[in-house]
């Protein structure tokens, strides 16, 4: 068995055992999948009872007191120490719960978008404004695979998605939310995207959503060969999701997205802005047809 806190489920497993007379016990409903579903505890003086299985409260105070980590217990014969669910390689990787589906930190940098939006749901927008039933689909940038679900779900026939990172990985295969892909039309491939798109054939694709880490973690994947690439495997009518988000301090944030809009015109894309989703819109501009003029202007915050 296992099972995962965080601080709210933790906190409130504890508080339940305040006060609790000798030999007596209170029920609790709390999430032990981060917030995926909810599950029944009975709480004692010194343990929590899930399951049949009982888990020391002492080995849970550090989960009450960590509100940016999540806990993982394996439970054999006796319970093993919680773990927090990061890694540190070249870079530092955690989950971060929210109030709902776990978000991905790089070096402390989100990698979804979390104010006022659930990740999983806005991975669901993400996909929805260009993947349509059938839609043989690319996940440029696989992360917890949020993207990857939401193209599945909405009916694409084939989700490609690549992921090279390995602390990324490991973290994807322990989060409860991101086990929701077994059975889908998933196929992750763990290698770099530029090196992916370069294999695939020409206009192979329907639906392309490119959501990179941002511009300093990953310059590559707003490079105008990178879009080149994208351009050449999209197919006629197919349409591509640039997530750029709003990085507008100091002014410098208007010309990186000036920037991001000229590639993407040079590579043969016609971008459209979607403030709602921080980001762009691009379809195959026609032959002869030169990109609107409305097409440069920057995504608002939402």
């Amino acid at each position: 068995m296992e099972i995962y806190l965080d601080s709210t489920g933790a906190r409130a497993i504890l508080e339940a055992a305040r006060g609790l007379p000798p030999d007596s016990a209170k029920r609790l409903e709390v999430s032990l999948d981060l917030n995926l579903g909810r599950a029944e505890v009975e709480v004692e003086r010194d343990v929590f009872i899930h399951e049949g299985l009982a888990f020391p409260l002492a080995d849970i105070e550090r989960a009450a007191r960590s509100e940016r980590k999540a806990f993982r217990c394996v439970r054999e014969a006796e319970p093993r120490p919680w773990e927090v669910l990061e890694v540190f390689t070249d870079r530092y990787f955690q989950l971060v719960p929210t109030a709902a589906s776990p978000t991905l930190e790089v070096d402390g940098i989100q990698m979804h978008r979390t104010s006022g939006v659930d990740p999983f749901e806005a991975a669901g927008d993400t996909a929805r404004s260009v993947v349509r039933p059938g839609s043989r689909a690319l996940d440029t940038c696989g992360g917890l695979g949020y993207t990857a679900i939401a193209c599945a779900r909405l009916g694409a026939g084939e989700v490609v998605s690549t992921e090279p990172s390995e602390g990324v990985l490991h973290l994807r295969r322990l989060n409860p939310w991101s086990r929701l892909e077994r059975g889908l039309p998933i196929v992750l491939h763990e290698e770099d995207a530029v090196a992916l798109a370069a294999r695939l054939p020409d206009g192979s694709l329907d639906a392309i959503v490119h959501d990179p880490p941002r511009f300093s973690l990953a310059p590559d994947l707003y490079s105008g060969a990178f879009y080149a690439q994208l351009r050449r495997v999209l197919a006629p009518g197919g349409r591509l999701f640039h997530y750029t988000g709003s990085p507008y301090s100091r002014g410098r944030g208007r010309d990186f997205l000036r920037g991001v809009v000229e590639r993407l015109r040079a590579a043969g894309f016609r971008a459209e802005p979607r403030p709602d989703l921080q980001g762009f819109i691009c379809s195959p501009a026609i032959e002869g047809r030169p990109a609107r003029a409305g097409a440069s202007r920057r995504p608002r915050r939402p």
